[in-house]
């Protein structure tokens, strides 16, 4: 029987999500353009949106969200499966 790999899709959203409110794909973007000072503008913007408390609230729902259902489903629910991958909830 071939070794199934477990991939919890809570845990993957809620990353993506924290990080997109930490501004870190728009300090990639910045980074990887080659301007001159792209570096410093990326750890700027990284701080800027880490310290804002929009994107503060904004993360912290994520994190309950996650706990949440992480709580109700015990992270085991399989809700798909490709190939060798399960996905859970």
């Amino acid at each position: 029987m071939a070794k199934v790999k477990s991939i919890n899709l809570v845990n993957g959203v809620g990353a993506l999500s924290i990080m997109r409110s930490a501004g870190v794909f728009e300090a990639v973007e910045t980074l990887v353009s080659g301007e001159p000072g792209a570096l410093a503008a990326s750890i700027k913007g990284v701080a800027d949106s880490a310290l804002n408390p929009v994107n503060q609230a904004t993360a912290l729902t994520t994190v309950v969200g996650v706990l949440g259902v992480k709580a109700f489903t015990k992270g085991k629910k399989v809700v798909g499966k490709i190939g060798g991958l399960q996905f859970t909830a």
